[in-house]
């Protein structure tokens, strides 16, 4: 492979992680809108439908963002604020 090929390459697959950056980002946002227990079961609901390697992405974001929620609810020391 030339070094003008091995650099185009390069510059695709720079463009392609960027794209797939973007997505979920957007991804990401979409999800968080996501917050009252019925939305969340309903979610839960739809995603059992699918086969886990469709939807671990979605699975890890929404418990990433699980864990932010409980992390800001939690008081000093991990304790829940009152």
């Amino acid at each position: 492979m030339d070094f003008a090929t091995r650099i185009r390459a390069a510059q695709l697959r720079r463009a392609h992680r960027r794209i797939e950056r973007n997505a979920r980002r957007e991804l990401e946002t979409e999800l968080a809108a996501v917050v009252t227990p019925a939305e969340r079961t309903e979610l839960a609901v739809t995603l059992n439908r699918h086969r886990p390697q469709e939807v671990w992405e979605i699975r890890e974001i929404l418990d990433r963002q699980d864990q932010a929620r409980q992390h800001r609810a939690s008081g000093p020391g991990g304790l829940r604020a009152a």
